[in-house]
Parts: structure tokens; C-alpha cells; sequence
């Protein structure tokens, strides 16, 4: 992450708007092979920020650019009385069909605001339960303990969606 030289003024405005901020809702459904699975769109994303952090002045922006030479997608948090900012950067490659580009920036787009602004998606409990899968995370010792839990089938959906919209295809 990068920021302007001081964010006390924008950090407190977000901190302030994420009090009031919503778990985006899991609404729209996607499929991989054989498997489906909700998630939140970049406008279900929007609807839990857009009202709290315009309370607190922050705008919202984004946009491609270039950093060493990688082409990247950066989402940028503007504090409108302070002038702070704080910007993420994602590369995105650009040797993929326009479209998939285009999917790859909304993609992005969203995942960029979930690490901006520390959102979390709904649970996805209930897809496990539907699929008759048992929740891994509920039988690791590690989560017992408040330490790291494997990833979900559903999140391991989306990290190959990320992985395939950059343009990496030797992944499993």
C-alpha cells in the first residue's frame, strides 16, 4: 500500500466509515467447471462503503498505470479535506483478449477494496453445507486456537478467477 506523506486524517475518516460499513452481500452466483458458488459483485462491494465513506469524505477512484514497467490497477482512497490519499497497486497482465481484461479489472477492481478497506464478504458457510462438505476450517486444530485456517473451496474458486484474469494459466 502507499500513501501520501501523512494519513492520520484520512486513517481516522476510514476508521470512522468502516464502523458503519456492512459485509458486502454474496448475491450473484458464478461457476467454475461443475462448481458454483456466490459471491459479491463490484456493485454489491460499492453498496457496503459507498454511503460511510462519503459521510466522511472519502472518494473512491481507480485507474491502470504503469510501475516499473508492469502495468497495474490502482484503487485510491482520497480524503477531500485533508487532500490524504492511500492507493493499492495490483499488476494486471496485459497479454489477455480484451474482454478478459475487462473482467480482470472489475475483479480486481473489488478485491483492491476489500484490502483498502479490510471488508469481508457474508460468511459462505451455507455453500459448504450445501454441497454436503464439512467445513475444514471448523475442524482445524489451528483455527481452535485463533491461528490461520485453510482456505475454503469457494475462496480457492476465486483466488484461481484472480490468478487466470492476470494472465497466469499454470496453476492447478
Amino acid at each position: 500500500m502507499r500513501h501520501s506523506a501523512s494519513f492520520d486524517l484520512i486513517a481516522k475518516a476510514l476508521s470512522l466509515a468502516q464502523a458503519k460499513m456492512k459485509p458486502p452481500k454474496k448475491l450473484a452466483e458464478g461457476q467454475i467447471q461443475n462448481r458454483k458458488y456466490m459471491y459479491a459483485t463490484l456493485g454489491d462491494v460499492k453498496e457496503s462503503y459507498d454511503g460511510p465513506l462519503r459521510e466522511q469524505g472519502i472518494t473512491v477512484s481507480h485507474g491502470l498505470s504503469t510501475i516499473e514497467g508492469i502495468c497495474s490497477l490502482t484503487s485510491i482512497l482520497i480524503h477531500s479535506q485533508s487532500g490524504q490519499w492511500m492507493a493499492s497497486d495490483l499488476p494486471i497482465s496485459l497479454s489477455i483478449k480484451p474482454q478478459d481484461l475487462g473482467s480482470a479489472i472489475t475483479y480486481f477492481r473489488r478485491y483492491n477494496l476489500y484490502a483498502l478497506l479490510d471488508l469481508a464478504p457474508e460468511d459462505d458457510d451455507g455453500a459448504a453445507a450445501q454441497n454436503d462438505e464439512p467445513t475444514r476450517a471448523a475442524s482445524h486444530p489451528a483455527s481452535a486456537q485463533g491461528g490461520y485456517r485453510p482456505v475454503s473451496a469457494t475462496q480457492a474458486d476465486e483466488i484461481r478467477m484472480a490468478l487466470k484474469g492476470a494472465g497466469v494459466s499454470d496453476f492447478k
